[in-house]
C-alpha cells in the first residue's frame, strides 16, 4: 500500500521515548506493535462509549481474533473516549503474565478511534435526505476484512477544515445488490464532498460493519469512482468469522475532515 508519514507512529514513538526515560529496565526486549482492533467491553449492558481511565474495563480484538487486555495504559490517554464495538488503531507492547480469558496482556502505548459505520441501503426514501448518493471521486488504497468489518484506507480531495461524508451503500435504486447464484454481494463506496471543491489530497481510514445475518455470500465487490472519473472495483473473499490479510503498515490519516 502507499506509504505516508504515520501520525500514529509518531505518537507511539513519543510515548515510547517518554516511557523509556522513566524505566530503564529491559524495554529493548519488547516489540512495539501497531494493529487495527475492535474495542470491546466484557459482560452485558455495555455503554456506547466511555473515557479511558474510568471504571469501565475494556479489551481489544485483533483481526485474527486474538484478544488483548490492557493491564497498563499510558497516562496521557486518560480521558480519551473510546467507542464500544468500533474499530481503533492501537500501539502496544505484549507483556508476560497473561490475564485469564485473554490471548495477551498488553501495555497500551496509544490508541486512536477509527471511523466505524454501518452499511446503509440506498432507496427512493433515503435518496433525498442523506449523504448516501455521493458522487465525488475517491480512491481505495487498501481493503481487507477483519473481525467481520470491511476496512478501507482511501484517498480523497478536499479543502482544509472542510467536512466530507464517506459511506458504503447497498444501491437498491440502480445498482446490483446480491446475486445468490454466484454468491456475490455488490456494494458502492461513495463520497459526498458536501459542496467542497478543494483539490488538496487527504488520506483516510474507515470500517464498515458486516451484517450478522448475511447469507449466501462468498465474495464482496466494492465499486467506486476514482479521480479520473472511471468506475473501479475491489473484490474481497468473504467467509463469516474469517479475516483477510491486514496491511503491515498504516499511514497518518486526517480524522477531522470526513465522517
Amino acid at each position: 500500500m502507499k506509504k505516508y508519514v504515520s501520525l500514529f507512529a509518531m505518537a507511539a514513538i513519543f510515548a515510547t521515548l517518554f516511557m523509556t526515560s522513566c524505566d530503564d529496565d529491559d524495554d529493548d526486549n519488547y516489540t512495539l506493535y501497531g494493529s487495527v482492533a475492535t474495542v470491546n467491553v466484557p459482560g452485558e449492558n455495555a455503554p456506547n462509549w466511555f473515557p479511558i481511565g474510568s471504571d469501565q474495563k475494556f479489551y481489544l480484538t485483533l483481526d485474527n481474533n486474538n484478544t488483548l487486555y490492557p493491564s497498563w495504559i499510558n497516562t496521557f490517554l486518560i480521558g480519551y473516549p473510546l467507542n464500544t464495538g468500533s474499530r481503533a488503531y492501537a500501539t502496544y507492547y505484549v507483556l508476560g503474565g497473561n490475564k485469564e480469558g485473554y490471548t495477551n496482556n498488553i501495555q497500551l502505548i496509544d490508541i486512536r478511534n477509527i471511523l466505524t459505520k454501518p452499511i446503509y441501503t440506498l432507496t427512493s426514501d433515503t435518496l433525498e435526505s442523506s449523504h448516501l448518493r455521493g458522487t465525488a471521486p475517491i480512491e481505495i488504497d487498501d481493503a481487507w476484512i477483519g473481525d467481520d468489518f470491511i476496512n478501507l484506507t482511501f484517498d480523497y480531495q478536499a479543502s482544509p477544515s472542510s467536512i466530507h461524508y464517506i459511506n458504503m451503500i447497498i444501491n437498491k435504486i440502480n445498482g446490483p445488490t446480491i446475486n445468490p447464484e454466484n454468491g456475490i454481494w455488490y456494494l458502492q463506496f461513495v463520497h459526498d464532498a458536501n459542496g467542497d471543491l478543494g483539490t488538496r489530497k487527504y488520506s483516510g481510514i474507515v470500517s464498515f460493519k458486516i451484517p450478522d445475518n448475511l447469507e449466501n455470500v462468498s465474495k464482496i465487490i466494492i465499486s467506486y469512482k476514482d479521480f479520473q472519473g472511471a468506475e473501479k472495483n475491489v473484490e474481497l473473499n468473504y467467509k463469516p468469522g474469517v479475516s483477510g490479510a491486514a496491511p503491515n503498515e498504516l499511514g497518518g490519516f486526517s480524522d477531522e475532515t470526513y465522517k
